[in-house]
């Protein structure tokens, strides 16, 4: 379809939007058009970086435990775009820390929690107490 041919097939469409709803845009169309072309090479870069790393949408303590590690890696060994966007590069020292106190802490506290007896082993609940 030729451009004429978008814009009279979207025509009807854009004449029906009252007055007040019509909006001045802040900025120059083709900055925001830029700046819209620069953010969707930008996730898809970030994707490809993730994708590499493996992270992956499961779940769990462990998981996120993993998770957090792994954005500390991939934004360390990968901080250009991340400065790019104003990411402070600090949170990813955060998501290291946490995930160092979490290995610790998690296994801990999963260690104090009672056995239900339906999770005992078979012979453990044979035996008479």
């Amino acid at each position: 379809m030729a451009n004429i041919d978008d814009y009279q097939a979207k025509q009807d469409v854009t004449q029906s939007v009252p007055d007040e709803k019509v909006q001045t845009p802040a900025i120059p169309a083709d900055v925001f058009l830029q700046a819209a072309e620069n953010l969707c090479k930008w996730s898809l870069d970030g994707a490809r970086a993730l994708s590499a790393v493996a992270i992956t949408d499961g779940s769990g303590h462990a998981d996120l435990i993993q998770d957090l590690n792994d954005i500390a890696v991939l934004g360390r060994e990968n901080p250009d775009p991340l400065t790019s966007i104003g990411f402070d590069l600090t949170q990813l020292d955060l998501a290291a820390t946490r995930a160092d106190e979490l290995a610790i802490c998690w296994p801990k506290q999963t260690a104090t929690k009672p056995i239900p007896p339906t999770q005992k082993p078979f012979a453990t609940r044979l035996t008479p107490t």
